[in-house]
C-alpha cells in the first residue's frame, strides 16, 4: 500500500460540529513531464472549500482523461489515461487500495451508488471498443454488454432514481439503459431500451436532471453546436439551443433552474425558466448575453450542492471558484497540470451520518462469478461482502426517548427539503378523506360472489326454519290428537266396567258411537 501525503483525512481539518463542502479534481500527467515541475506526481488532489479553504489529500502517481474520475461516499476510481487500469483510492486512510486491469482502453467511468449504501454500488465503464463493464464492487461481479456503440463511449450519466443509464459516444447516439435489466442474472443479451439519435456529431457531455418524477430531463452536448434538451424515458426531443461554439462540458443546477456550458474560452449561464413556457421542439439560439470570457482554457467544471459556487478546472492546471452565476473568480490551487475532472460530493458533517451498511474494502472482479448453480442463474460463488456498522437505523431506533424534541428539530434543520415523515401524516389523511379506494376487479368478484353465496344460505336457512315450524306444530297436532283418543278410550273402558257391575245408567248409549278404529289405532300406539 502506498502512502499518501499529507497524512490527514480530507475532512479531519474541520470540527465535525461544522458542515464540509470540498471538491476532488483529477490532472492529466504527459509522458514527459518538466522535471522542475512542482508535485509532479500528484494526480489526485482533494481540497476543503467551506468552512475553511484548505488543502486536504493528494493522491499520487495517476493521469486520467476527461470522464474518467468516480467517487463513492468511501472510494475514488480513475480510469488512467495511458493503461487499460482502474486504480481505487481509500478515502478513510488516504492510500491506494488496488490496480485493477481491464482488456481494454477506458473512456469514461461513473459510480452508481445505492441509497444509505455507504460506498456500496456499482461502478459503470465506458469502453473504446464501445461496450460498457458493470462491476460490483462488493461482490466482484462484472457484467458486459455488447459493443452497442460504434466507437468510444465518452460520457456516462445515471438518473437520481438509478434505475436509467445514459451513454454517449463519438458515433453521434445517446444510449439509454435499464439498470435492472443490466444487472439482472437472466442469460438474455444486454439491450439499450432506447436511442437517442438527434445529433449529427460527437457527444461531449451529458447533464442529467435530480427530479425522482417521470417528467425528468437530460442535457446532450455535441460537436454539432447544440445542446439538446430530451426525454431520456421516451427519446424524446424537447428544446434545441444553438450555440456559437463546440461545448466541452455540462452542468446543471441543483435544483433544475438552469444550466452552464463550457466552451474552451467562455462559461454560459442559461436559464431555463425562460424556455420552460415555450418548451418545443424548436430551435433556441442562445446569443453572448449570460457569458462570460475565461482567459484560461476550460477542460471542466462542477457546482456546489447549493449551486452557488462553480468550480472551474483549466488546461493550465488552475482550478477557480465563482459565485453563481456570473461571480468573479477566486484562485483555489495551482496544480500546473492540466486539470480534466471536478466532482463536488455531497456536504460532510450531518447528525447521525453514519450509514447502516459500509463497504471497507473492494472486491476486484472475479472470473468465477461466470460459473452457474445447476439449475439457477445466480453464480455459485455469489457473496456480498459488507460491514454493518449499527443494528438500526437511526430512524428506526431513538437512543434517547426523552430528546424526542431535539432529535425532530436535528432532522429538520439537517435535511435538504422535508422530511418523509413529516409529510406522510397529512398526506395520508387528506388522501383518506378525499379519495375512496376503489378494489380491484379480482377482489371485486370476489365480493360479489361472497355476496351471492350468503343470499343463497340465507333463504336455505330461512326454508329449514319454516319446515321445522311445520314439523312442529304438526307433532303438536298429532300429540293432542294422541291424548284425546286416550281420553275416549278411558272414558268406554269405564262405561263398560259399570256396566258389568250393573252400574250403569244409561251411559253405555253415549259412547256407543266411539269409533272402534280409533281405540284399536289408540291401542297401536301405546
Amino acid at each position: 500500500m502506498e502512502k499518501i501525503i499529507p497524512t490527514q483525512a480530507p475532512y479531519a481539518v474541520c470540527p465535525r460540529e461544522m458542515l464540509t463542502s470540498s471538491i476532488l479534481f483529477s490532472l492529466y500527467k504527459p509522458s514527459v513531464v518538466p522535471s522542475n515541475l512542482p508535485n509532479k506526481d500528484i494526480g489526485i488532489v482533494s481540497h476543503i472549500v467551506e468552512p475553511v479553504p484548505k488543502l486536504g489529500i493528494c493522491y499520487k502517481k495517476s493521469s486520467t482523461n476527461p470522464n474518467c474520475l468516480a467517487v463513492s461516499a468511501t472510494h475514488i476510481f480513475v480510469a488512467q489515461s495511458d493503461k487499460a487500469v482502474v486504480q481505487v483510492y481509500d478515502q478513510e486512510r488516504g492510500t491506494k487500495e488496488a490496480d485493477v486491469p481491464f482488456g481494454e482502453r477506458i473512456t469514461s467511468c461513473c459510480f452508481v451508488g445505492f441509497d444509505d449504501g455507504g460506498g456500496v454500488g456499482v461502478l459503470v465503464l465506458g469502453l473504446k471498443d464501445g461496450r460498457l463493464i458493470l462491476w460490483e464492487i462488493s461482490t466482484g461481479r462484472q457484467i458486459s454488454t455488447p459493443p452497442a456503440h460504434l466507437e468510444d463511449v465518452d460520457c456516462l450519466a445515471v438518473d437520481t432514481t438509478r434505475n436509467f443509464l445514459l451513454s454517449g459516444s463519438k458515433d453521434h447516439n445517446v444510449h439509454v439503459w435499464k439498470l435492472a435489466e443490466l444487472m439482472s442474472f437472466a442469460p438474455e443479451s444486454k439491450a439499450p431500451y432506447k436511442t437517442f439519435s438527434d445529433h449529427r456529431a460527437a457527444i461531449t457531455a451529458l447533464a442529467i436532471g435530480h427530479s425522482y418524477l417521470s417528467g425528468d430531463f437530460v442535457l446532450s452536448a455535441s460537436e454539432d453546436k447544440t445542446v439538446l434538451l430530451w426525454d431520456y424515458r421516451n427519446a424524446m426531443l424537447l428544446v434545441t439551443f444553438l450555440i456559437s461554439s463546440i461545448p466541452r462540458c455540462l452542468v446543471l443546477d441543483p435544483a433544475d433552474r438552469a444550466f452552464y456550458i463550457g466552451f474552451e474560452e467562455s462559461v454560459q449561464f442559461v436559464d431555463l425558466n425562460g424556455v420552460r413556457s415555450n418548451a418545443t421542439s424548436e430551435a433556441v439560439e442562445l446569443g453572448e448575453k449570460d457569458k462570460w470570457k475565461d482567459e484560461q482554457s476550460l477542460t471542466c467544471f462542477a457546482i456546489s450542492t447549493d449551486g452557488t459556487q462553480l468550480f472551474t478546472g483549466h488546461k493550465n492546471g488552475q482550478v477557480f471558484k465563482r459565485a453563481t452565476p456570473k461571480g468573479q473568480p477566486t484562485l483555489l490551487y495551482d496544480a500546473h497540470l492540466p486539470v480534466t475532472n471536478i466532482v463536488a460530493p455531497e456536504l460532510r458533517g450531518f447528525l447521525h451520518e453514519q450509514l447502516p451498511i459500509t463497504r471497507p474494502s473492494i472486491v476486484k472482479p472475479r472470473p468465477d462469478m461466470a460459473v452457474r448453480n445447476n439449475g439457477s442463474m445466480i453464480p455459485e460463488r455469489y457473496e456480498l461482502n459488507v460491514v454493518f456498522t449499527s443494528m438500526f437505523s437511526p430512524s428506526a431506533s431513538n437512543e434517547d426517548p426523552g430528546n424526542d424534541l431535539f432529535s425532530t428539530f436535528d432532522k429538520l434543520l439537517e435535511h435538504p427539503s422535508f422530511p418523509g415523515e413529516l409529510l406522510s401524516t397529512p398526506l395520508t389523511d387528506s388522501i383518506s378523506k378525499s379519495k375512496t379506494v376503489e378494489p380491484d376487479t379480482a377482489a371485486a368478484e370476489e365480493l360479489q360472489r361472497l355476496r351471492l353465496e350468503n343470499k343463497s344460505a340465507t333463504s336455505y336457512i330461512n326454508s329449514l326454519t319454516a319446515e321445522l315450524e311445520r314439523l312442529q306444530k304438526t307433532e303438536l297436532a298429532r300429540k293432542q290428537s294422541k291424548r284425546l283418543r286416550r281420553l275416549k278410550k278411558i272414558k268406554l273402558f269405564e262405561a263398560m266396567r259399570k256396566k258389568a257391575m250393573g252400574e250403569t245408567n244409561g251411559e253405555m248409549d253415549i259412547e256407543e258411537n266411539l269409533d272402534v278404529e280409533d281405540i284399536s289405532s289408540d291401542t297401536e300406539d301405546d
